[in-house]
């Protein structure tokens, strides 16, 4: 019987700009983690590069997934709770059966950025006209069962704050996927208020190379990625975006070991 072809289609519970779950494969290449005993993902967003690594080895890692955006750590640290999370769903669900876009734009906290990823078009937060109510049942979501099955804590601090704590960690393996140099810093900053894009900061002035904890960084390559990146090992791959205009593009993994 030939081996069960693996898919990388996505673990979480809703579509996620910047989710690495089709990078995956190329990032793993890059990623050394003999003697390692935690993984942590400073910038996690949809954690895939946990999720895989915990699908290839499952119950082998300690995860720790970080985020300064504070409702999807809220999100991460319900779904660990079934009692809790099947009620966030149940509300959820009462609120979009008769959803419209007056009540949409009238949403708050928790339920609106659920709804607001879920539904809506999460980059630019249109109401789609087309809508129509699908009921919400998120308990066999691959990344559901990834907290509850594995040992996996969360953070809600500054990414390079996180580092910091676990630099001179040997035992820790550290994958970077920061926000990128030349995106919507609007965006950023809407979320990540005045820490955008301070990781490249704190990289410039720290050689990572002197650090005892593993890192890889993942990041689109251009001018400034590579002057800033010049002195490190790394690693290029071919990336395909499948937006409207499904370009082509250049990554490079960026590791200090």
């Amino acid at each position: 019987m030939p081996p069960k072809k693996i898919t990388y289609s996505n673990p979480f519970i809703f579509s996620y700009a910047g989710n690495k779950r089709c990078e995956y494969p190329e990032i793993r290449k890059s990623a050394d983690l003999a003697n390692v005993e935690t993984i942590i993902e400073p910038f996690c967003g949809s954690g895939s590069f946990s999720f895989f690594v915990a699908r290839d080895n499952p119950k082998k890692y300690k995860y720790i997934l970080n985020d300064l955006d504070e409702n999807l750590i809220k999100l991460y640290e319900l779904m660990k709770d079934p009692e809790k999370f099947k009620s966030l769903q149940d509300e959820m669900n009462e609120v979009a059966k008769d959803l419209d876009k007056k009540k949409y734009n009238a949403l708050e906290g928790l339920i609106r950025y659920f709804i607001h990823n879920k539904i809506c078009y999460r980059m630019v937060g249109l109401f789609p006209l087309n809508y129509i109510y699908k009921p919400f049942d998120l308990e066999k979501c691959p990344i559901v069962q990834f907290v509850r099955n594995e040992d996996v804590k969360f953070s809600n601090i500054d990414g390079v704050e996180l580092i910091e704590k676990y630099k001179d960690n040997e035992k820790v393996f550290i994958f970077c996927d920061p926000p990128y140099l030349l995106s919507d810093a609007g965006f950023y900053d809407a979320v990540y208020k005045d820490t955008t894009l301070n990781i490249y900061e704190y990289i410039y002035k720290n050689d990572l190379r002197d650090f005892k904890s593993k890192i890889l960084l993942t990041l689109e390559k251009n001018l400034f990625v590579r002057l800033l990146f010049d002195k490190y090992k790394k690693t290029e791959f071919d990336k395909r975006y499948t937006g409207i205009k499904k370009r082509k593009s250049k990554y490079l993994n960026i590791v200090n070991y």
